[in-house]
């Protein structure tokens, strides 16, 4: 891994956002959850991992960086990935392509998807690492809201979330000491 992908305001990380996401979402307990909050709750997966991304890192950002976060990453999202997926969906039921044809395609638009999401991963990383260095982080006290998964699918308005971010925060962790185990 670059030097520069791991160091954010001179802080160093353990993992690049992109490579934890890698790591943890390949757990099928991960991928499960995550999943489900999106098709339910229209949770958006990058934010899930990020914010999982943050406490695994120890980086407490203010609650008011949400916003920024959801009119740059969830609305690019749902503008590109969103509808890649849909057009999956359709390519895949609409029945114009033969079977090996549609699998084609899908592995195609699946491709776009990932580097769309990659690019959005790393952009997640660099507000985060831009919100390190502001005056506002460093102005951040004690008795400001911090942003948490939990804090996230509560404003989404996910019912049970502290249960859903509790169950996502363990899984997280076991995949990420399973990946350094195996390092």
């Amino acid at each position: 891994m670059d030097k520069q992908s791991t160091l954010c305001a001179n802080v160093p990380l353990s993992t690049s956002l992109w490579n934890f996401a890698l790591h943890v979402y390949s757990a099928a307990e991960v991928e499960e959850q995550s999943l489900q909050l999106q098709d339910e709750y229209q949770a958006n997966i990058n934010i899930i991992l990020w914010c999982c991304w943050l406490e695994s890192e120890g980086i407490q950002l203010s609650v008011h960086l949400l916003d920024e976060v959801l009119i740059t990453i969830d609305a690019v999202s749902l503008q590109t990935v969103a509808k890649l997926r849909d057009v999956r969906r359709i390519i895949l039921e609409s029945g114009a392509f033969t079977k090996v044809q549609a699998q084609t395609v899908k592995k195609h638009i699946l491709n776009a998807e990932l580097m769309i999401e990659k690019v959005l991963l790393h952009r997640l990383q660099d507000m985060t690492c831009r919100f390190l260095e502001s005056k506002e982080y460093k102005d951040l006290s004690v008795d400001d809201e911090v942003l948490t998964l939990q804090y996230y699918l509560e404003f989404i308005r996910v019912p049970d979330a502290r249960k859903h971010a509790g169950l996502m925060r363990n899984a997280c962790k076991r995949n990420m000491t399973l990946s350094s185990e195996e390092s």
